[in-house]
């Protein structure tokens, strides 16, 4: 779901993809060759390093997208990158161009991260794979689970999952993530995470089951 700034806490050196190069991401990962979506108010595009942390300043909120039964603490949120997706109540949304767009909570402990991938032919079984195997080098990185039969409901009836931790000493606790990748009826191979204290799990993964319930981007999305 950034360029990194090297300071008492770990720090991943990954090489990206074809057509990508050297990125360095502190505590995090990254899809090879990915790139942002589609941008709807001329935000920047390009090759992100992929992270399970953000370091911007929130932007303006997405817009609230009508007519849902929402779940209770979340809100149904139209992005202004085109897709559509229950956020918690109180996180506040960042665009980070290149690196996607990130919903965080008050405390920055917890985040979705979304994003396109744009490597032709790469599944995202395949994906999310490669990210494992790149990442498995690492100090503190750990895979805890990789599959192929996760769903997105509407959206993709079959989806990659990969689960994994690793030590951020910056936040000062063990950090556990859940990613799915997926392609959308429409063609686009998308990446979304969940992040939280290693400790809350499996909150983060209810957390993504229920911002991925509505998901849907462009012209997939049915009219409110």
């Amino acid at each position: 779901m950034p360029v990194a700034v090297v300071v008492a806490a770990m720090v991943f050196v990954v090489v990206a993809g074809a057509g990508g190069g050297w990125l360095l991401a502190r505590g995090g990962t990254h899809h090879p060759n990915a790139a942002a979506s589609p941008p709807a108010s001329g935000a920047p595009s390009g090759t992100p390093d992929r992270t399970g942390d953000d370091k911007s300043s929130p932007s303006a909120p997405a817009s609230a997208a009508p007519a849902a039964t929402v779940p209770a603490g979340f809100r149904l949120t139209q992005d202004p990158r085109g897709f559509r997706l229950y956020v918690p109540q109180g996180w506040t949304r960042e665009d980070q161009g290149s690196k996607g767009v990130f919903y965080n909570s008050a405390d920055r402990t917890r985040l979705i991260q979304v994003y396109l991938v744009s490597e032709a032919g790469l599944s995202p079984y395949d994906a999310l794979k490669q990210t494992s195997g790149e990442l498995a080098k690492n100090p503190g990185y750990q895979e805890i689970g990789l599959g192929n039969d996760a769903t997105v409901p509407g959206v993709a009836p079959r989806a990659a999952r990969l689960v994994y931790a690793y030590d951020n000493q910056q936040l000062g606790h063990r950090r556990q993530v859940v990613d799915y990748a997926f392609l959308t009826p429409g063609g686009q191979h998308y990446a979304v995470l969940s992040a939280a204290p290693a400790e809350a799990w499996p909150e983060q993964e209810q957390t993504l089951k229920t911002a991925l319930s509505v998901f849907c981007s462009g012209s997939d999305c049915p009219s409110p």
